[in-house]
Formats: structure tokens, sequence, C-alpha cells
């Protein structure tokens, strides 16, 4: 399978203890195990998508790394008190539309942050949170419900499943007021 169809294809991404990297492509029943850079070795993976890892490491850094052609995109360190809970980014870092977004919550407020690939400071926005919406923790759980960004919103599940989104336009936090699962979802 070439450089091509890997980037334009899904792909399952799990890290091992022993330091590899398995990534399972099912459109084409493939698996393929890369070696971890030493330079990765400790990194939490805090979201993936087209073949690039968002990173957190140590104190605060924060990167972009390829697996495929292990280019490295730095970003600003992530010092926050609050730590985060989840994080997410729209399209490739060498994008110019490449936005990156984190949330964290507790019973009294929502924090999001939000930057961009070469910005000078992370945006944060301090949002009360009137119907005690708490953030599923992606980091802090072996279930991932990274946030999604679709139609311009970022959406993020409770862990109720409470639907809530964020709108950068215009800075604003909502909460819908049910939960997003229907009837309809019901397994045999």
């Amino acid at each position: 399978m070439d450089y091509s169809m890997m980037v334009s294809s899904p792909c399952l991404v799990s890290f091992s203890t022993q330091g590899n990297i398995s990534m399972f492509f099912p459109m084409y029943d493939n698996k393929y195990t890369l070696k971890l850079e030493e330079e990765l070795f400790g990194a939490w993976n805090c979201f993936s998508k087209d073949g690039w890892l968002l990173l957190f490491q140590g104190e605060g850094s924060m990167f972009f790394f390829n697996l495929f052609t292990k280019t490295r995109i730095e970003l600003l360190d992530f010092q926050h008190d609050d730590g985060f809970d989840a994080f997410c980014f729209t399209s490739t870092p060498t994008s110019l539309d490449c936005i990156v977004f984190g949330i964290c919550s507790d019973c009294y407020k929502v924090k999001i942050f939000i930057t961009h690939v070469g910005d000078e400071r992370w945006i944060v926005y301090h949002l009360k949170n009137k119907k005690r919406w708490s953030v599923f923790n992606c980091i802090k759980r072996s279930v991932s419900f990274n946030p999604v960004f679709y139609g311009g919103l970022f959406y993020c599940l409770d862990e109720q499943e409470k639907l809530g989104y964020f709108d950068p336009e215009v800075g604003r936090w909502t909460v819908s007021r049910t939960s997003w699962r229907l009837d309809v979802w019901k397994y045999d």
C-alpha cells in the first residue's frame, strides 16, 4: 500500500507498551507496525487525523507528529492549571485553517482553549457551566469521545451523553437539553 492510499483511507491507531505503533487499515485489511520514535516516548496521543497525531508530553509540550513522514510541528506549550479533558484539530497542521481545540470542565465552569500553528498564545474562554455539563475525559478513560468539528462548530459529549457545542466565531457555548442517544441506537 502506498503513502497516498494510507493517508486517504481510515486508519485505527494504537500504541503498545513495547514502544510500537500499530495501524490497521480496514478498507484494505492491512496492519502495519511502526517503531515508536524515541522522541515520542512518554507522549499522550490526544487526537489523530489524516496521519497526524496531536501529542502532549512532559510539563506542557504539545506538538503534531506525522506517522508517515516523521514530520514534527511544535505548538505553544500548554500550561494551564486545570489541565484538559479532550482535544481535537480541524485539518492537517500544514493547512492555514487548522484550529486546535481543547476543553475542560468542572461543576462551575467550562474552559475552551484554541490556537493555530504559529500562534503566539492560546485563546482561553472561561464560560459558566449553568447546566452542570461535564466533558467526557478522553485522556483518563479508555473510551474516547473526542470533540468533533463540523459545520463551523466543535461538538462534545458529556458524561451523561448531553451534547455541548462551541461556536468559535462568536465564542458561545451551548448545551442541548436532551441526550443525543435515541431509541434507534439500540442493538440486538
